[in-house]
């Protein structure tokens, strides 16, 4: 059927419908021009629209400089992670060395003391016997316990940037004598990563690098010097060593100063820092020692330093064994006496 056209009547009234339709759809236009109230409630309305879409505003804005904020603490803090990772420098142990010296000043006279009665005692015993038993002892020592060693060197080599902070952070705390819970935490970290504990589900027991598997003896971290501080040519060392084993549920940790003796090798710089494994509690760690060094090819891969008590029944035993933590370290083959005394103990 065909549609008949509107009449102007009716195409009047589509119009104002439509018309209205439109208005009724904007708010500008939804209130008559006499509707006094409805236009106060449409102009509320536009303001609190206008002030919503400006709080929005302000809150996108506040969240993106919170998040470049965000974006800047953390690469703040990797660069600050990155630096307390990175190895330490020959200038930055010169500090922490003219640091311990201060700190330890008052034990110059003891350790002195100690280091003389061992030099005395050196003195007294034929030097060419002496040699020829010490070496055989040495080279026994090496030989025994070479899974051991090499399983410390190679952790050492391989210690990574958590190790390396770590390790940073506790010859600092050396340097500057203060020893916290987060010192002990730091030195127990690094005895996992060394081998010289094993976390075994939360458990901590005796790790592979112990020598001997002596539960009763205790690893360190050594700030050693180029001696002439307190005795000229005579190298010093400073020490925090950690039982490795609980009383009580808690670890015991030493403060020790060592004055000559093998203490460790040197990487050519004034000053170095070195991992030490002893027998025995860091409690009994006064006294004095004899010893001497081996070279890297001694058959563990590093160079290293052991130390005896400087009686000879005592040197079929296991020595101390001190390894530096640079590479391409060298130790001193001759025979050395050397004195250490205890400066405090703390336990956590």
């Amino acid at each position: 059927m065909l549609s008949r056209s509107l009449t102007p009547r009716r195409q009047l009234a589509a119009t104002a419908v439509a018309l209205a339709a439109m208005f009724s759809a904007n708010s500008a236009y939804a209130c008559k021009w006499y509707d006094v109230p409805c236009k106060t409630r449409k102009a509320a309305e536009a303001a609190a629209a206008a002030a919503k879409r400006a709080a929005e505003a302000a809150a996108a804005a506040a969240a993106e400089a919170a998040r470049r904020a965000e974006e800047e603490a953390k690469r703040a803090a990797a660069a600050a992670r990155a630096a307390a990772t990175a190895a330490l420098s020959d200038s930055d142990y010169k500090v922490l060395v003219n640091q311990a010296r201060s700190t330890y000043s008052s034990s110059a006279g003891a350790v002195l003391k100690t280091y003389q009665q061992s030099v005395d005692a050196l003195a007294k015993l034929a030097q060419e016997l002496l040699e020829q038993l010490l070496r055989a002892a040495g080279k026994a020592a090496v030989a025994g316990n070479q899974p051991a060693l090499r399983n410390l060197v190679s952790n050492i080599r391989g210690l990574d940037a958590d190790g390396q902070g770590r390790l940073n952070a506790v010859t600092r705390a050396i340097a500057s004598g203060k020893i916290t819970a987060q010192v002990r935490d730091d030195m127990i970290a690094l005895a996992v990563k060394l081998g010289f504990l094993r976390n075994n589900n939360g458990r901590l027991e005796p790790g592979a690098s112990i020598p001997g598997s002596l539960v009763r003896s205790n690893f360190g971290v050594c700030v050693g010097a180029n001696g002439g501080y307190i005795a000229a040519g005579v190298e010093e060392t400073w020490c925090l060593a950690m039982n490795l084993y609980q009383e009580n549920g808690q670890f015991t940790l030493g403060l020790v100063e060592q004055l000559g003796g093998s203490i460790g090798p040197q990487a050519g710089a004034s000053a170095t820092v070195g991992i030490s494994w002893s027998p025995g509690a860091v409690q009994e760690s006064d006294g004095g020692s004899i010893g001497f060094g081996l070279e890297a090819d001694g058959g563990v891969g590093a160079a290293m330093g052991m130390s005896w008590n400087p009686d000879p029944s005592q040197w079929n035993s296991i020595p101390s064994f001190n390894v530096a933590v640079a590479t391409g370290a060298s130790a001193s083959a001759a025979i050395t006496g050397g004195g250490t005394i205890l400066i405090s103990t703390f336990r956590f």
